[in-house]
């Protein structure tokens, strides 16, 4: 959505008077949310990043839409390791398997 009709809206209070977050969209500032602008948003997520870390994902769903771009633009991808029963994993599971860093502990980010 543009930054004047933010989503969801509860996030609305975090972008008035906020001097410590940088807020940007590739949306004109009154455009609502449509279902079609998630995936230039993760496009956009992926883009500024140089690398990704997925804490949940499923394997269809807008982490994973923001891994596979991530992937083509040769970022660095981290996921966390959890239940393989657990489906709210298995695209953290997909990704640690196509060779994405497992996160075992916060050790790796010190």
């Amino acid at each position: 959505s543009g930054l004047l009709c933010p989503y969801p809206e509860y996030f609305y209070n975090l972008f008035k008077d906020n001097e410590l977050f940088l807020f940007i969209s590739q949306f004109p500032p009154m455009l609502r949310v449509y279902k079609s602008n998630f995936y230039p948003r993760n496009y956009l997520i992926a883009g500024l990043c140089e690398r990704l870390v997925v804490l949940q994902a499923e394997q269809k769903s807008g982490t994973m839409v923001t891994a596979r771009f991530s992937i083509d633009l040769n970022r660095e991808i981290y996921a966390l390791s959890n239940s393989p029963w657990d489906q709210r994993y298995s695209g953290n599971k997909e990704l640690i398997n196509d060779g994405a860093v497992q996160i075992m502990d916060l050790d790796l980010f010190q």
